[in-house]
Formats: C-alpha cells, sequence, structure tokens
C-alpha cells in the first residue's frame, strides 16, 4: 500500500482531531474557524491546517507567583483538542476553586494545575478581613470596621479618601456584613431597674475591658447606631444586649481632633 504524506508540513493539524481533516478548497466553511484548506495536488488529497503562527500555545497554567486577579473572573474555558486533563478554575459565584476537564489548547488563563495553584492566585480578601485604615483626607468621619482580633464591629474615624473596604457608616452595616451569625439586636433595648445582681455578674459583660456603668449599673447603648456611651467607650452587641465597653487603646484620632 502506498503512504501519503501529512498534508500539514509546515503547518498544523487541526487539534481537534489531531489528524487530517478532509475539506474542500472551494468550500470556505468546509474547515474550522482559524483554519485553511491545504491541497495536495499530486495525491489528490486535502486537509484543514493551523498555520503555526495563529496556533494558540498549548496552556499550561497561570504561574501561581505572578497571579492576576483579573484571570480569576474569566468564564471557565475548556479549550478544545483531544488531550484532556483535569484542571482548576476560579467560581466567582461561589468564591471557590472548582475542577473541569482540560481539552489541551486554547481556553483561558482561568485554568490552573492544581486546587493550591487556584487558591493561591484567586485568594479573595474579604472587606471584613482588612485592617482598619482611616485613609486620607481632611475630614473627620465616624465610621464602623470589623476587628478580627476582638471579633466585633468598632469605631474609627475616616479621613474621607482612600482606605479600604472595612468602612461602614454604622454598626448595623457593619454587623450585617462581617457578623450575620451574631444576633439581632433592638434599636432601643429595654432599660433594668439597678438590682443586686449586676454586683454579682458571674462573667464579664464585655469580651476585652470594662463596662461602663452608671451608679454601678451596666451602660445599655443603641446597637443600631452605635451611639449612647461615655467617652472612651465603643457599643459593643452582645447575646443580653448592646453595652458600652472600654475601647481598645488603638488610637485612631490624632491629637487634637474631635469625632463628628
Amino acid at each position: 500500500a502506498c503512504i501519503i504524506p501529512v498534508l500539514c508540513e509546515g503547518a498544523v493539524a487541526v487539534p481537534s482531531t489531531n489528524a487530517n481533516e478532509s475539506c474542500s478548497p472551494l468550500s470556505p466553511n468546509s474547515c474550522p474557524s482559524g483554519s485553511f484548506c491545504k491541497v495536495n495536488g499530486e495525491y489528490r488529497t486535502s486537509a484543514c491546517c493551523v498555520e503555526p503562527a495563529r496556533l494558540p500555545e498549548k496552556f499550561s497554567s497561570v504561574p501561581a507567583s505572578e497571579p492576576i486577579a483579573a484571570n480569576c473572573f474569566m468564564v471557565q474555558d475548556a479549550g478544545y483538542g483531544v488531550e484532556s486533563s483535569h484542571r482548576w478554575s476560579f467560581d466567582p459565584s461561589s468564591s471557590s476553586c472548582v475542577s473541569f476537564i482540560y481539552n489541551g489548547y486554547g481556553g483561558n488563563q482561568n485554568n490552573f494545575l492544581s486546587r493550591r495553584d487556584c487558591e493561591s492566585a484567586c485568594k479573595m480578601t474579604r472587606p471584613c478581613d482588612e485592617p482598619v485604615s482611616s485613609g486620607y483626607g481632611n475630614k473627620f468621619i465616624s465610621r464602623f470596621f470589623y476587628s478580627k482580633e476582638y471579633g466585633q464591629c468598632l469605631h474609627f474615624v475616616y479621613s474621607g479618601e482612600g482606605g479600604n473596604a472595612n468602612n461602614f457608616p454604622n454598626l448595623r452595616e457593619c454587623m450585617k456584613t462581617c457578623m450575620p451569625d451574631s444576633p439581632q439586636f433592638k434599636s432601643h433595648p429595654p432599660s433594668y431597674e439597678p438590682t443586686l445582681a449586676f454586683a454579682f455578674i458571674s462573667r464579664p459583660i464585655c469580651p476585652h475591658g470594662d463596662v461602663a456603668t452608671n451608679a454601678g449599673v451596666p451602660v445599655h447603648c443603641d446597637a443600631a447606631t452605635g451611639t449612647g456611651c461615655p467617652a472612651g467607650n465603643v457599643c459593643t452587641p452582645m447575646e443580653m444586649g448592646a453595652y458600652c465597653c472600654q475601647a481598645p487603646g488603638i488610637g485612631y484620632c490624632r491629637v487634637g481632633q474631635k469625632v463628628l
């Protein structure tokens, strides 16, 4: 039997088949997009070929050491070809890395060799995980941020520009975003008459520091707005209500600045 030479010498066979695919030079649609019909007149054969310069490189993976955030939001693309392999891509809807079958060619950069590579490149930072930042500017705006150290939303002074997403206009918004499992407190908690029980509290009311008192009675505050506490204290929501607790000594305000 005669051996018919490979038609795509100097070019590359369409990788969807990795073999010669017959076509007609008279029909422009007989070959897949991005390829052309090459004819061998001597053997009266033809095949769809892709010019080497137009052939997408076989995609390996985005180097985890050089992550580009935009890559993580590209739509998952399995590419084309017959060299199937397991890969990982980032799914923005679930904020997690998911596996898929990659076909060997094409696709995009939301394509990683392992789950670890994907999670390293596409690690999303929640607003609640960012450190507090007063930003820059000449304004003094009362805001709230979530403190991972104290496990609660605390007050700080925002300068009006810059900063980051861990910046909420009020205590309720901060709790809703960063403490979704915490109890929902009433805006105006019921008042308590002074009783002897307050003098023998079995455990501290505040997670850190002392609770503010008035005539020996712990001071309640408005959990919705974070107001109602004396200076040096912050409104701290807890299971039994919202109380004024000693503010952490973080010192967000510059000397001489006042909270609006």
